[in-house]
């Protein structure tokens, strides 16, 4: 992939994304061989994430219930860019038949050991055959997030539910934060190739007939900067803004927590844009 990009909010897409845009093929490449291994030690990060599995699964059981609102209490769920296998994990624990995607060899390995189906892409896949698809920190990292979602709605089952994560980027607190001297820190190239917010993730959505029907964030890490935690520069300090962001989700209760994210993702504030979306 090269290594001279340029941001640009793009008027054709409207989102923001790096420019010139690299190719499939080496982004494919990049994620099947290299992504997880070069950024960190893949297997301490997975025992970290096994460490912190039951505020994962409380993330999870919210993803949950928030299926169940929406007339979705059991069937087949995929997740695109599986990762390590977390929620599905949880997920199949409630009953639901699980299958995740996932091209990197390591991260299937470690999906796998905990029970997890994966395959590495989408061949040999049943046209509306899944009744819920998770396309978690994924569209950031593609070329093409249009040509993703057309691909995606023709897996899901009519009227099912696509859940979309994608960092919440160039927010308000982030460019607060920005004032205060900090770098475009959630800028990341090559990985991050576009970078969305609320309004431009509801606009791509809605651009490929899904219907928008409830939209949520996570606890605004960006806070801890304004605060005077700098974990930008200072892992020790991440560390610990980490646990803390943990120990306030742990104690609060799920329905004020709920209330309160919500609440946070009408004014695009919050570290993730969390959107449900149904196929029409």
């Amino acid at each position: 992939m090269k290594k001279s990009y340029k941001i640009i909010n793009c008027p054709k897409c409207n989102f923001t994304h790096i420019d010139p845009v690299p190719s499939e093929k080496s982004v494919q490449k990049y994620y099947e061989n290299e992504y997880y291994q070069s950024h960190s030690k893949p297997l301490l990060e997975f025992k970290k994430e096994l460490n912190d599995q039951k505020w994962l699964d409380q993330q999870s059981e919210e993803h949950r219930m928030l299926l169940e609102k929406f007339g979705k209490s059991n069937g087949n769920i995929l997740d695109v860019g599986c990762g390590n296998g977390f929620f599905l994990h949880y997920m199949q624990k409630k009953g639901w038949n699980s299958l995740g995607i996932e091209p990197n060899s390591f991260a299937r390995k470690n999906a796998n050991s905990l029970k997890v189906k994966t395959k590495s892409n989408f061949s040999g896949l049943k046209k509306s055959s899944f009744d819920v698809i998770m396309l978690r920190y994924t569209l950031e990292h593609i070329p093409n997030p249009s040509s993703m979602l057309k691909k995606i709605k023709t897996y899901l089952v009519k009227n099912g539910l696509l859940i979309v994560m994608v960092p919440n980027d160039f927010n308000p607190l982030q460019l607060s934060a920005k004032k205060m001297g900090f770098k475009q820190w959630w800028v990341k190239i090559p990985d991050h190739i576009n970078y969305f917010n609320f309004k431009s993730l509801k606009q791509l959505l809605k651009k490929n007939y899904f219907d928008v029907v409830y939209q949520t964030t996570d606890f605004p890490m960006e806070l801890f900067l304004l605060f005077g935690n700098d974990y930008v520069n200072n892992a020790s300090i991440g560390k610990k803004c980490h646990k803390q962001r943990i120990n306030f989700e742990k104690n609060l209760s799920p329905h004020v927590l709920r209330k309160l994210y919500k609440s946070y993702a009408q004014n695009n504030i919050g570290r993730t844009c969390i959107i449900y979306a149904r196929n029409v």
